[in-house]
């Protein structure tokens, strides 16, 4: 893991986490508000150019779909974080 990937992971709240899980179906997660459910699927689906404009409006929930897309674990790590735990890389 990257430097660039621990600030990442730094900028999601325990709340963050857990819409994230919910909306991919994983254990850990809480069903978010319907504008939030809609924002993170379009967070999936959405070219660089995009989630770079998103990241840059919701930089916390597209943290963590960028840790459940593109982190080696991104799962436990965001349910480690959905659960109230700090995250530690080198766990």
């Amino acid at each position: 893991m990257n430097e660039n990937s621990t600030i990442l992971v730094d900028r999601i709240t325990q709340r963050d986490a857990a819409h994230v899980l919910w909306v991919m179906g994983m254990e850990g997660g809480v069903q978010p508000g319907g504008f939030t459910e809609k924002l993170i699927e379009a967070m999936i689906v959405a070219d660089d150019g995009n989630a770079h404009r998103l990241r840059a409006a919701f930089t916390g929930i597209m943290s963590a779909v960028d840790v459940y897309k593109r982190m080696e674990g991104g799962v436990k790590i965001l349910q480690q974080i959905a659960a109230g735990h700090p995250y530690d890389p080198s766990a």
